[in-house]
Formats: structure tokens, C-alpha cells, sequence
């Protein structure tokens, strides 16, 4: 269920939901002047809270709402006399209402209203937290989708404000990926750092610095990180890559190999994939693997960025058999 839905069948039966759109109609004003004030249930007051005024007799009519200064407290002149019904909303506690007279004094001034609002269950100020939050991360992933990472994070990291703790990895890898993006990989570590202190066991943060430690060359921690994703995770193949050359490049051209093939085997359509394998293959003296590695990587992607180089060693290797 979420968050709207439970707010709407706790509330359902108040009248002034969804009528906050602000209404100018004239057919409302009058000398009447209303008061009142806005609490908590421990008698504090509540500032920034939204009082509605509408007309029994017609529910579209009435004034913008009025909000509550730091002292909790509205006021307004310009009601005509009548029945009105009132709602108060504010965040974090139950919606209230009630039908209240509206009358004409010589002075002008109605009986104070005095609302004392509850608050909201906690699983429902969680659950509406959640539901802003997801509104916030999907706003960030479109402006990353654009390549405006910075305006991304930035909606990213307002919703860190708004989850527990236990949900706080997943936006930490967002941050990350922004500057992943940007190239800004000690800002990416750092944020990687703060998922897996969290949770050490966050899968996407454990791929995240993963890639970062190994571009970085420790291939003693990319290593143990790599062990705590489990084997039938789906890895981006660039982080594989970025694995197998941290291994390649200190010597281990086996371990290279092995991730490799399981960067071709769950991406066999990534052209980069295909070319560092047939590095490592040539590395190996598997000359016929390399040739045919390699030739793959032109014919997925005749423009890949080491596509020169591949060209080159296909040249080298000739179609024979053989070193």
C-alpha cells in the first residue's frame, strides 16, 4: 500500500481533502473577521500549518488558506456570515475539521477556533517519507538519464532527509554514480564508503568500489569486496573490465582472463568485453582466441574506442592458425 492510499483510507471521511486549490470567488467576502489557533496535543504551537475556510452552501467558495505564524495563530477580515466548514492541515499530523458559524459582530470578530491537531501514526509519516523520497530519486535519475549529474545528486541528496537509516545505501549509491560520471572518483569512494557502513552487505555499493578500488589499483580490497557479491549478481561489464585490467596490469593475466569471460558470457554483445579478453588471450599465447576475440569486437562495434588498436593486432595476428 502506499503512502497516498493509506492517508487517504485513515482520512477518508474529512471533508476538506483535496480541496486546497485556492479560491477567489468573491461570492464569499463579507466584515466578518476569524481567529484562532493551531497545537499539537502537548499544547505547543504549530507554525506553517494550512487553515481552509469554504462555504457550506458551496464548497468552492472561500479564501486562500490562511497559515499559522510561529505563535500558531491566523487570523482574517473579509468572511461573510454563515455556516463554514474549517480544515487545518500540517505536516506530520492528522487532518482536522469541523463546521463553524461565521458571524457579524458590531466588532467584526467571530469566537476563536482553537484546533488541537495528533499526530500522524509513525509507519504513516515513514510510509509518506518513502513515498516523497521515491518522487525524489526518480527525479534525479531523469536529470542523470539528461547527463546533469549535479543537478541529480542534488536531488539525490535531498532525500536523504527523508528515509531511515536502513534505506540510506541505495541514495549513497546514486551519489556515487554521479560522480562516477563525472569522474570524480575519491567523491565516489567516498559516498560508497558511507552505503557500506551502513549496510556492508549493499550489493550496489559493493559493485560501485569495487570498480573504484580496482581503477585505483588495490586490488587486494576490489578482491574481497568482489567475493561479498553473490556469483549470480549481475555485473556491469565495465566494472569487470575495470577488474580484470586492475589484475592484468599487476600480473595475473588468469584472474583477468576469468573475469573477462564473465563479462562476455552475461554481456556477449559488449564489443569492449570481446576486445580485453583477446588482450588477455594474447597475453596467454592463445593467439587463435585472441584473433577471434578481437575481430568480434570490430564486428559488434566497428567504433569502439579502442577499435585502432584492435584493428592493429588482427592485422599482426592474420588469419592463419597458430602463434
Amino acid at each position: 500500500m502506499t503512502a497516498r492510499r493509506a492517508i487517504s483510507l485513515l482520512f477518508a471521511g474529512l471533508l476538506l481533502i483535496g480541496l486546497a486549490g485556492e479560491v477567489y470567488a468573491q461570492d464569499w467576502s463579507g466584515s466578518g473577521r476569524v481567529r484562532g489557533k493551531v497545537t499539537g496535543p502537548d499544547g505547543k504551537p504549530i507554525a506553517g500549518a494550512k487553515v481552509y475556510y469554504r462555504m457550506l452552501e458551496n464548497p468552492e467558495a472561500g479564501p486562500p488558506p490562511f497559515i499559522t505564524n510561529k505563535s500558531g495563530a491566523f487570523s482574517f477580515l473579509g468572511l461573510k456570515g454563515g455556516d463554514w466548514m474549517v480544515g487545518v492541515e500540517a505536516e506530520g499530523f492528522q487532518p482536522w475539521s469541523s463546521p463553524v458559524p461565521v458571524e457579524v459582530y458590531s466588532s467584526g470578530v467571530s469566537e476563536p477556533v482553537e484546533v488541537k491537531l495528533e499526530p500522524l501514526p509513525a509507519q504513516v509519516v515513514e510510509a509518506l517519507k518513502r513515498d516523497e523520497a521515491s518522487g525524489i530519486l526518480k527525479a534525479g535519475d531523469a536529470l542523470s538519464a539528461k547527463g546533469d549529474f549535479a543537478g541529480a545528486r542534488a536531488e539525490y541528496e535531498k532525500a536523504l532527509a527523508k528515509v531511515t537509516d536502513a534505506d540510506k545505501p541505495i541514495i549513497y549509491a546514486a551519489i556515487g554514480g554521479t560522480y562516477v560520471n563525472e569522474g570524480k572518483v575519491d567523491d565516489a569512494r567516498r559516498a560508497y564508503e558511507q552505503a557500506l557502513a551502513i549496510n556492508p552487505d549493499h550489493i550496489e555499493s559493493l559493485k560501485g568500489m569495487c570498480n573504484i578500488v580496482a581503477y585505483q589499483g588495490d586490488m587486494v580490497l576490489a578482491d574481497e569486496l568482489f567475493a561479498r557479491i553473490p556469483a549470480t549478481e549481475p555485473i556491469h561489464p565495465n566494472i569487470l573490465i575495470t577488474m580484470a585490467m586492475g589484475h592484468f596490469n599487476q600480473g595475473d593475466t588468469e584472474a583477468a582472463k576469468a573475469l573477462l569471460d564473465r563479462a562476455v558470457r552475461d554481456a556477449p554483445q559488449d564489443a569492449l568485453s570481446h576486445y580485453y579478453r583477446g588482450l588477455t588471450e594474447l597475453s596467454l599465447g592463445d593467439n587463435d582466441a585472441a584473433r577471434a576475440d578481437l575481430a568480434r569486437s570490430l564486428e559488434l562495434d566497428p567504433n569502439h574506442r579502442e577499435a585502432a588498436n584492435a584493428r592493429e593486432f588482427v592485422g599482426q595476428l592474420g588469419s592463419g592458425s597458430g602463434p
